[in-house]
């Protein structure tokens, strides 16, 4: 029923997946996946390996496409229609929400996890906007600052006005927890009722306020991550499936699902198509008291409370672990840095950590960046140089600059 070129039927419902999530008609993906393929192919050599292998439909698949899915009961309105940036709304992290999606939405909700077993993630041009020059680190670094600081003292501001006009977090959870208490006592009195029905309304609309502050927050994060962007994205091959002989147990929630994939292009953007990654193979970790972590042969083991922030750190060790010169480039790093430095525990540091965990302090602005893992040469440098450019790269710029430039130009190839 699927037709060739494809090499599996989890083509079809990665192609809806991501029409689903762009908000895009089929159309323009079939046209974005062709044109992708056709660079691919032209540039296969600068893979290591030559191992690229293009799994998309092509152009002239389209009616097949339809028709595939359309049998496997999707409700598909295919229109021939113009690219509208302003009728597709992006969230606080500039990624595109459901608006003007051509497939019905949640169509896929059980499809992606038991059906779709090998993913590319695939944005479309519209969608990820290359900055249009590379700037050396360097720049990048003071550009970081500069604009960080700028937002730093819009978030102050920010702030103050919070400080004048109500309350603050702690205040706030003090307030909903005193309110749930009087709910509990209050009988039939109803003017009790009605006192405490007006306070509850006024916790509500805190509650907005708050969030409020925290979407912008996080937006302003978004606008300094998008000065680390790359201007060609890596080329990554994100898998569901288990490897033969390997006790791997698969996702089991939408979302683990979308965390992965978020992750995933997340990391197509940090990161060059210059390095190497490999196949990476997403499953659940089951084994109690364990965090989400990375195992050998490109193995990302995540949690139930995963985010797109712990999903960009364990990529760090999968391209460590799958590309040798990046792995050498970081232990040279590492080296240079805690030369001289004796080893800690890192349960000194935070209780959560185990006994036999230990780190070299250095200048590094968290101990987790100078851990040692005895008897291998598994580092936590890149894993946390990313997870910084992706959750506070303001931070990192400021606080270790040399670290800064070094994760900017290595995830460059350079």
């Amino acid at each position: 029923m699927f037709p060739t070129p494809l090499k599996s039927e989890a083509s079809w419902y990665e192609l809806a997946y991501f029409a689903e999530r762009a908000g895009v008609s089929i159309e323009h993906i079939c046209a974005t996946v062709e044109a992708a393929t056709q660079v691919a192919r032209q540039s296969t050599s600068a893979h290591k390996g030559g191992n690229y292998q293009p799994v998309l439909p092509y152009e002239n698949d389209l009616d097949a496409v339809i028709g595939a899915l359309r049998d496997d009961g999707f409700d598909l309105e295919i229109k021939d229609v113009q690219w509208n940036e302003s009728q597709h709304p992006r969230d606080d992290d500039g990624r595109f929400t459901n608006g003007g999606s051509h497939l019905y939405r949640g169509a896929l909700a059980d499809a992606r996890i038991d059906r779709t077993y090998i993913v590319h993630p695939t944005i479309p041009p519209a969608q990820y906007s290359p900055p249009l020059r590379e700037m050396t680190a360097d720049q990048a670094l003071d550009e970081v600052l500069k604009k960080g600081r700028e937002l730093r003292e819009l978030a102050v501001q920010r702030q103050v006005q919070d400080a004048k006009k109500g309350l603050s977090k702690e205040k706030l959870k003090a307030a909903k927890e005193l309110l749930s208490a009087l709910q509990q006592q209050v009988t039939s009195n109803e003017a009790e009722k009605d006192s405490l029905r007006r306070r509850m309304e006024a916790v509500g609309k805190e509650v907005q306020r708050q969030g409020a502050i925290e979407r912008a927050e996080l937006k302003d994060i978004a606008t300094l991550r998008q000065i680390l962007y790359v201007h060609s994205p890596a080329e990554l091959n994100v898998r569901f499936d288990t490897i033969p002989g390997k006790n791997m147990q698969p996702l089991t929630s939408n979302h683990l699902t979308e965390a992965a994939l978020t992750g995933s292009e997340e990391i197509r953007r940090l990161v060059s198509e210059h390095l190497y990654i490999g196949d990476i193979y997403f499953e659940r970790e089951t084994r109690p008291d364990t965090r989400s972590n990375y195992e050998y042969g490109g193995r990302v083991k995540l949690t139930d409370e995963v985010g797109t922030r712990i999903v960009v750190h364990e990529f760090g060790h999968a391209l460590e672990d799958l590309n040798p010169t990046v792995r050498q480039k970081v232990l040279d790093f590492r080296t240079k840095r805690t030369r001289g430095e004796g080893f800690l525990s890192l349960q000194s540091t935070n209780s959560a950590f185990r006994p036999d965990e230990v780190y070299k302090k250095d200048r590094f602005l968290d101990a987790y960046m100078g851990k040692f893992y005895i008897g291998s040469d598994d580092t936590e440098i890149l894993s946390m140089g990313l997870e910084y450019f992706h959750s506070d790269p303001l931070t990192l710029a400021e606080g270790d600059p040399e670290y800064f430039k070094f994760i900017y130009d290595l995830v460059r190839g350079k």
